[in-house]
């Protein structure tokens, strides 16, 4: 008889905490929302960025290489490295951007 296999358990992402610890590393943090097959293609950026998702996965290509990142996971774009954010859930998506307060900007 074999056990029962374990729920995965869902990550609650705490934006409060994340924009503190952000800050306290001197980056920003702002949310952002994107459709299902939502992509940013390309982009490339004179600072450092931070990425987390909060609700649902997303993918970032860099370098060759994609990161599939699950909510709370983080992951740091070097600046001016060429990448790709892609909404890969089947439902809309919520993560978090950062960006270096050395060179952040404003939308």
């Amino acid at each position: 008889m074999g056990e029962a296999a374990e729920e995965p358990q869902e990550t609650i992402v705490n934006q409060t905490q994340i924009d503190s610890n952000w800050y306290n590393r001197g980056f920003t943090c702002e949310k952002r929302c994107d459709p299902p097959g939502q992509q940013w293609a390309d982009y490339i950026h004179d600072s450092d960025e931070l990425i987390m998702p909060v609700e649902g996965d997303i993918d970032v290509e860099m370098k060759g290489e994609v990161h599939h990142l699950k909510p709370g996971e983080e992951l740091l774009v070097p600046a001016s490295v060429p990448h790709t954010i892609r909404n890969v859930s089947p439902s809309s998506v919520t993560w978090l951007k950062g960006m270096s307060m050395d060179y952040a900007y404003t939308d």
